[in-house]
């Protein structure tokens, strides 16, 4: 068994040296294992409906993340497949395939903000403002702007602080 195996390798004695060990050991163990014994798999070979764990000990409750500001967007950062990174940026064929940054925001958002596609516009945060083309996409949810990572042109990373839950944005014409 790879557990076991991987286990040994670690230095660490699981205390089980079989199959039938390891589902003793569930059994006996693991409270949302306890109705698989060895009778119920007897009856039932395909396998049977393990019950939902009561046990919330290691859940995570999600961290209250503030409301976006009424003027702002919610800004998301994604990495796109041909960037800026070393392999692409080094590698002749691959290099051009990379994109200069552009801000992505929904239709209507755009229409409410009385740009143009293209525009340049003005993206600022806390930290501090730069200045890229916007572009309109539908796949962006209203009320937020999507940039890709690590692109030619203005640096998306700029406006992000790490230190906050979410970063919001607020988007200016120029």
């Amino acid at each position: 068994m790879i557990a076991l195996e991987l286990a040994d390798y670690l230095g660490h004695d699981l205390g089980v040296g079989s199959v039938q060990e390891v589902h003793q050991h569930l059994v006996s163990k693991v409270s949302a294992f306890a109705d698989a014994t060895r009778a119920a798999l007897a009856i039932n070979p395909d396998g049977i409906l393990l019950r939902r764990s009561t046990s919330n000990g290691s859940a995570v409750t999600a961290p209250a993340v503030p409301d976006r500001p009424g003027f702002g967007y919610r800004l998301v950062v994604s990495r796109k497949l041909y960037d800026n990174g070393s392999n692409v940026a080094h590698s002749p064929s691959l290099a051009p395939l990379a994109t200069s940054s552009s801000l992505h925001m929904h239709p209507l958002d755009l229409d409410r903000l009385g740009a143009s596609v293209g525009a340049q516009v003005k993206v600022s945060s806390d930290r501090t403002s730069i200045v890229m083309p916007i572009v309109a996409d539908e796949s962006v949810t209203r009320g937020t702007v999507w940039a890709a990572w690590a692109q030619s042109g203005s640096n998306i990373g700029e406006l992000i602080d790490s230190s906050r839950l979410v970063n919001d944005v607020k988007v200016e014409t120029l």
